[in-house]
């Protein structure tokens, strides 16, 4: 009976220690996306804020039964990992926390207490706080690129642009000339000519990159134009 009992207790002791090599495993192996997004981003938290105890075990639900630290881990590790319009859906914000929660509670062991404030507050606070994937807004750049413009300034900014569009109009003006012929830069081959030291024949790149450059000039120069407009 004391070997069996022994063995038993040995047992037990092995799967206890087991525990932290397989914490993660329910939620690595998570099938449903925005469920995984959530518990990936609370393992990290957990991880980056959880140290061990002298066994060599996580106190996960101790660390989580603290409702600040709840409250802090929402705001600065769920809500950023949160990667997804469907989260714009109520049933599908709950399916996910539903299966993240299920997820953690196998990986650390959590209590129902910890387990169920993490749902009910997690529903919670995605309901009020998420607001959908932040999307590219092309009025920001009129605001910003002339923000805070005085009179002076622009009109100095006028002033340089236009120069520097009669440049590159002129440049623009001698590459096209070449490509199509008009330069004799490049010598008579027929006749026996050699192109002059140093000068070489233009390329389609140098009238690509000098259009371009125009293009970006009057581009900057128009939405000058209509800050100075707004104001």
């Amino acid at each position: 009976m004391k070997k069996i009992s022994s063995i038993l207790l040995a047992l037990t002791m092995l799967l206890a220690l087991c525990v932290p090599a397989f914490a993660g495993e329910a939620v690595t192996t998570m099938t449903h996306e925005g469920g995984k997004q959530i518990a990936s981003a609370i393992v990290r938290y957990v991880d980056a804020n959880v140290t061990p105890d002298e066994n060599g075990l996580l106190q996960v639900d101790t660390f989580l039964k603290d409702a600040a630290t709840r409250n802090a881990m929402y705001k600065e590790a769920v809500l950023p990992a949160i990667t997804m319009e469907k989260f714009g859906d109520e049933a599908y914000r709950e399916t996910s926390v539903n299966e993240a929660v299920k997820a953690l509670k196998a990986d650390y062991a959590l209590s129902d207490e910890v387990a169920n404030a993490l749902s009910a507050e997690l529903k919670g606070f995605l309901k009020d706080n998420y607001v959908g994937v932040d999307k590219f807004d092309k009025d920001e750049i009129k605001d910003n690129v002339a923000d805070n413009f005085s009179d002076n300034d622009l009109n100095g900014l006028f002033d340089s642009l236009k120069n520097s569009i009669n440049d590159l109009s002129g440049r623009v003006t001698g590459v096209l000339r070449g490509i199509g012929g008009g330069s004799s830069a490049g010598g008579n081959a027929a006749e026996g000519e050699q192109p002059e030291a140093g000068m070489k024949d233009p390329t389609g790149d140098t009238a690509i990159f000098a259009v371009l450059g125009v293009a970006a000039v009057a581009g900057v120069a128009l939405v000058a134009t209509r800050k100075k407009s707004a104001k």
